[in-house]
C-alpha cells in the first residue's frame, strides 16, 4: 500500500488517465441542438429535408407546460423578445 502512495497518479492508476481523457472528449460534445422552428425551417438543412421529395418536413418536437405562475411575462411578443435574445446569444442576428 505505501509503494501505491509514493507513485504518482498516472503510474499507480493508469485507466484513470484513459477514462478521464475519454469521458471529457464524450462531455464536450453537445447532445441537444435546440432552435427556434422558424430557424430550423430557414435553414438549409431545414430546406433540405422539405425539398427531399417526400414532401417531409423537419422533425420538431413541441413540448407543452403548463404556466404556474401567472404573473410572469409571457405571450406572442414576450416569445419574440426571447428567441430574438436567443439568436443574438448564438452569433445570429434576428430578422425581426
Amino acid at each position: 500500500m505505501e509503494e501505491i502512495l509514493n507513485e504518482p497518479v498516472s503510474q499507480a492508476f493508469p485507466d484513470l488517465k484513459t477514462e478521464r481523457e475519454a469521458l471529457l472528449t464524450q462531455a464536450s460534445e453537445p447532445s441537444l441542438l435546440v432552435q427556434t422552428v422558424t430557424s430550423l425551417v430557414r435553414s438549409a438543412a431545414g430546406r433540405t429535408a422539405a425539398e427531399v421529395g417526400s414532401g417531409a418536413e423537419p422533425r420538431v418536437d413541441v413540448e407543452r407546460v403548463e404556466r404556474r405562475d401567472l404573473e410572469r411575462p409571457g405571450g406572442r411578443r414576450f416569445g419574440a423578445l426571447v428567441h430574438a435574445r436567443i439568436d443574438r446569444s448564438q452569433g445570429r442576428r434576428s430578422s425581426s
